[in-house]
């Protein structure tokens, strides 16, 4: 898939490219998924590695997140990037943490489900 957006004050073009999953033919076993952020400094290739393909699809993903992330300014006349490159919690610093985050999560959309409910209602 190719997501073209712009970045920085002078809304400079670029592109993120998300590949599909493939097996990995020099690792049977693992699965590889290219990406690429064409347009910005480094248009390298990378590929995502993963023992199957939805891991390395969401690795890709999460990668250009970051990426998108970190520059200023990024618009899209497609969707916001946000919905396309979506974030997910992590689970690197341990389950135990991973579910106090998901109950935080959990928590603040109730929160606003309710709150958009009362404004509803007042009208």
């Amino acid at each position: 898939m190719r997501y073209p957006f712009r970045f920085g004050a002078e809304g400079s073009p670029a592109e993120a490219r998300l590949g599909f999953p493939q097996a990995d033919a020099e690792d049977p076993g693992y699965w590889v998924c290219s990406f690429q952020l064409y347009g910005l400094e480094d248009n390298r290739i990378r590929r995502a590695r993963a023992p199957d393909g939805l891991l390395a699809l969401l690795i890709a993903s999460g990668a250009i997140r970051r990426s998108l992330d970190r520059l200023e300014r990024v618009s899209s006349d497609a969707e916001p990037w946000e919905l396309v490159f979506p974030r997910h919690l992590p689970f690197c610093l341990g389950l135990d943490f991973h579910r106090k985050l998901c109950k935080l999560v959990d928590a603040e959309i109730k929160k606003e489900d309710k709150r958009l409910a009362r404004q509803r209602a007042r009208k």
